[in-house]
């Protein structure tokens, strides 16, 4: 333990990211900053030679971002970064952190790893020290590890890796020492509990807080299109209590890398204890159905000024999951855009965060869509125009004033009082 606690201390620790995507690469880069030898590795070639570009000029020879797994021998901390998807069963993928795993060899050196990748409670314990068990490390005498959850929000402007209180979480307490030690350099705030378990488990409450809040209040909004009720309005008025109550907001559906997979950790886990979740099976049913009751509506809409869907032209503002991002992992745009091509309408698409989307229709046809240019004459040739990601770059008063109807899911237009806006 003395030795990478010296060597955190007098930046000599050679730190190993695993990962150089929104998590790892803002770990690569602050770590970076304070002049560790800090390595950042990817499987992806394309990656790591665009990050390579990015640094190229700063000259600092202690930093290495490669995708030769060889160079990481050396290290002291590994720092794991890496996806972990659900398969089509809703089952957790954790061959990314495997594969990680089984490329940190024994070279006779004290390590540190760090699991950030979201998974279940025990995925420390199974793929990290039991792995490395057969490897003769062993925890607290040679292998020192620990969870922490990320919780990044690309995009977010006023919090970040910084800023953001830094949750550790170890059943050894070397381990915790130095995790804290390390992060306390770059994380303002830092939080340590008594487990993996418990860290693990806090990433997947706060996900799961969020999925079933909006799938309440995605249920509500369907409600209240029955009812004729404006839940835009309903919500605003909510907001105004003082205590009690924490605003949530209708979608077309909940996408990106969390919201949707993290709470299915959790039910796959406790599942396998004989133990099923009503909360997380409900919501995730709801949100999951948004993008049919979305379609439902927009056949509604059209079919109000008696257009056929079939054939109609639809032109979808927003492809990536959420705003000013161009993340597009789970969106409900991509899934309402494919719902749409089955229905035989044509349909373009704007968002310039995201150059071209690749869809599966019926019997797994592929179709490729590139991103238009909204031109004011030509938003006219539409039929409807679909809100699904208010990104702030658009225009939104040019497609208020060309556009022939508009269905908003995001409230963009809540001030406008007009007959071609139908709200979500």
């Amino acid at each position: 333990m003395q030795s990478i606690k010296n060597k955190i201390l007098n930046k000599k620790a050679i730190i190993t990211v695993f990962g150089l995507g929104y998590v790892g690469l803002p770990i690569f880069e602050n770590f970076a900053k304070l002049n560790y030898r800090v390595i950042g590795y990817d499987t992806s070639k394309n990656k790591v030679s665009e990050i390579n570009n990015k640094f190229k000029n700063k000259k600092n020879k202690k930093i290495i971002i490669t995708h030769e797994s060889h160079k990481i021998n050396d290290s002291d901390i590994f720092i794991i970064c890496v996806p972990t998807p659900l398969n089509e069963n809703f089952e957790p993928d954790t061959s990314f952190i495997e594969k990680a795993i089984k490329k940190i060899n024994n070279n006779n050196k004290k390590i540190l790893i760090i699991l950030e990748s979201t998974c279940y409670p025990g995925c420390t314990e199974e793929l990290v020290v039991d792995a490395l068990r057969k490897k003769r490390f062993k925890l607290s005498q040679n292998l020192f590890a620990s969870f922490s959850p990320e919780r990044i929000d690309p995009a977010n402007k006023k919090y970040n890796l910084n800023n953001i209180p830094k949750v550790i979480g170890s059943t050894c307490k070397t381990s915790l020492y130095l995790t804290n030690l390390l992060y306390s350099k770059i994380c303002n705030k830092t939080i340590a509990l008594d487990s993996f378990a418990e860290a693990e488990m806090s990433k997947l409450l706060e996900n799961v807080y969020r999925q079933i809040n909006i799938g309440l209040i995605n249920e509500i909004t369907m409600m209240c299109e029955k009812l004729k009720i404006n839940i835009w309005n309903v919500i605003e008025a909510s907001s105004s209590k003082p205590f009690g109550f924490k605003a949530f907001y209708p979608g077309p559906g909940t996408g990106g890398h969390c919201i949707p997979l993290d709470p299915m950790y959790l039910y796959w886990k406790a599942k396998s204890k004989n133990f099923f979740s009503r909360f997380i099976q409900v919501a995730n049913d709801v949100n999951q159905n948004m993008p049919h009751y979305i379609l439902n509506r927009i056949s509604n809409n059209l079919n109000k000024k008696s257009i056929s869907l079939k054939n109609s032209k639809i032109l979808v503002i927003g492809v990536s999951y959420k705003k000013n991002v161009a993340d597009y992992r789970e969106s409900p745009s991509i899934k309402i855009i494919e719902l749409l091509l089955q229905k035989n309408c044509i349909v373009s698409y704007h968002d310039n965060y995201v150059n071209k989307i690749s869809l599966k229709i019926e019997n797994n046809k592929n179709i490729i869509l590139h991103n238009i240019n909204i031109k004011n004459n030509s938003l006219k040739e539409f039929d409807l125009v679909v809100v699904l990601t208010d990104h702030d770059y658009i225009n939104w008063k040019n497609i208020l004033q060309y556009s022939r109807s508009i269905f908003d899911t995001r409230n963009v237009f809540k001030t406008n009082k007009t007959d071609k806006i139908e709200l979500l």
